[in-house]
């Protein structure tokens, strides 16, 4: 008889009930059954089957057109360079700290900087913050074309070019697709756990003495956790205007649309 046992479990405790459990009952070691079943990565085919399935199933919540500023920014993501938005494009935006110290040798958009930032393959990984980095992989694994990123979208010291940006910023976020959110970390130079740096837990689960026991992962009702994006007011406005959030925490991703939210956790 199959029963099915939960509880707050990590995946250390379930190797450890279930190595106690096998000494116990003198199973042998050909029947361990410990698995994961939510790895150090992201698996993207899950998240693509969310984004699918929304787009499928869910009633659109599109606001209408919405006026993107002149001289409006991406990145396109395929051929690695800045370029001016193609019209009724479909993008992604990147909702992030910047921190209190960012790193001068990174890519910044200036009035010098920004036709290099315009040729192909000048967006290279080794001189983005890591935040920005893993942002563009998201993009590449969930076929987005295009990005848009502040740092690097909007010319940081043409004063008119950037008030005007500013000035658009709830027109951009409520026309992006999706919205990555980076719920973890203190600022760019922070990875986003699961995408190319592995997160250091892993949920697991065993099948011993008929019972299934899954370790769950912590779980909160506010998907921000105490990430400093949480503590920002403009992150706020970026979160409420957004149509679809990728939510990326400590410990797992996070779908969030107007009618449904999805985590990797299925038994938490």
């Amino acid at each position: 008889m199959d029963h099915s046992a939960g509880g707050n479990y990590s995946a250390i405790d379930i190797e450890i009930l279930n190595q106690s459990l096998r000494r116990a009952y003198k199973i042998p070691d050909s029947q361990n059954s410990f698995r994961p079943i939510r790895g150090p990565l992201v698996d993207w085919d899950i998240v693509r089957e969310w984004l699918k399935h929304c787009e499928e199933n869910h009633v659109s919540q599109d606001h209408g057109p919405s006026l993107l500023p002149k001289g409006f920014r991406l990145i396109d993501v395929k051929r690695r360079k800045v370029i001016i938005a193609p019209q009724k494009c479909k993008f992604a935006a990147l909702s992030y700290v910047w921190g209190y110290n960012p790193d001068p040798t990174k890519l910044l958009a200036t009035k010098s900087t920004i036709q290099n930032l315009s040729e192909d393959g000048a967006i290279q990984d080794s001189k983005l913050p890591p935040t920005i980095s893993d942002a563009l992989e998201i993009c590449r694994s969930l076929n987005q074309e295009y990005l848009w990123v502040d740092r690097l979208c909007i010319v940081q010291d043409d004063n008119e070019h950037k008030m005007a940006q500013i000035e658009a910023m709830n027109n951009i976020y409520t026309s992006a697709t999706i919205t990555i959110v980076q719920a973890s970390g203190d600022d760019m130079e922070s990875s986003l756990p699961g995408v190319v740096m592995p997160r250091s837990s892993i949920q697991g689960q065993i099948d011993i003495l008929g019972m299934r026991i899954t370790s769950i992962l912590p779980k909160t009702t506010n998907f921000s956790y105490r990430s400093s994006w949480s503590k920002r007011g403009w992150t706020y406005q970026e979160a409420a205007l957004s149509k679809k959030k990728l939510v990326i925490t400590d410990l797992e991703v996070i779908f969030d649309c107007h009618a449904e939210v999805n985590w990797e956790d299925r038994y938490g």
